[in-house]
């Protein structure tokens, strides 16, 4: 397993979590550098711009 770090524009969204330690560094990357996540539920969407991730 491998641990990210995820950036988003407004930092009170960012959260670390785990991926396969099988992907690389430019899979992860590409995953969520650059797309929306939504925070929000269904009435209330909420999505947030990830900017960047730090790869452990």
């Amino acid at each position: 397993m491998k641990k990210v770090t995820v950036i988003f524009k407004d930092s009170k969204y960012n959260y670390d979590t785990s991926v396969n330690g099988q992907q690389t560094d430019e899979q992860i990357q590409r995953y969520f550098i650059g797309k929306h996540f939504n925070f929000g539920t269904d009435e209330n969407e909420n999505f947030q711009l990830c900017i960047t991730v730090k790869i452990a």
